[in-house]
């Protein structure tokens, strides 16, 4: 199921700033691949294989805006989705990993405004957006919250403008 999921991967763009020329960031991504690779294979004498992580965004557009992300591995969103649905692994597909790790970060982004905007101010929600990506461009100012769900760790980056000072 991953495999399906990886071939509708959908490539980073590059962040902001970076050379946006399509051939030279076609071989700088490489070049840094393979840096990364040679330098974890060489410290650790291990194999190092390329790996895809499902990110999932959800746009807070009002009374502030900002990004709610969460990044799963593959374990992570299978696991989700088998206790989300209460489903034999067998039955799992695609798209209800994809759904539940959709309606994940929408329970996350709402109980997270809720609990810090006053009780009378609404707010709204984007669709989420459920990607996967072998490389993820980092939110502008944002904070990343690692938790342990299971024996997986978990990553919440919620935008800053979303957290009151």
């Amino acid at each position: 199921m991953w495999e399906q999921l990886q071939a509708q991967a959908v490539v980073a763009l590059p962040a902001a700033g970076c050379n946006t020329d399509a051939s030279a960031t076609k071989v700088g991504l490489l070049q840094a691949r393979m840096a990364i690779h040679t330098s974890l294979e060489e410290m650790l004498f291990l194999p190092v294989v390329d790996s895809s992580m499902l990110t999932v965004d959800v746009a807070v557009t009002s009374p502030v805006e900002g990004i709610v992300r969460i990044v799963l591995s593959e374990d992570q969103a299978r696991a989700i989705a088998i206790a989300g649905y209460a489903c034999e692994p067998e039955a799992l597909t695609d798209s209800m990993m994809r759904d539940m790790a959709a309606e994940l970060v929408n329970t996350v982004a709402g109980n997270l405004m809720s609990s810090v905007l006053p009780p009378d101010l609404v707010f709204s929600l984007g669709l989420p957006e459920v990607l996967l990506a072998d490389r993820i461009a980092q939110l502008p100012q944002a904070t990343t919250y690692f938790m342990r769900v299971g024996r997986e760790l978990l990553q919440v980056v919620v935008s800053d403008a979303l957290i009151p000072a």
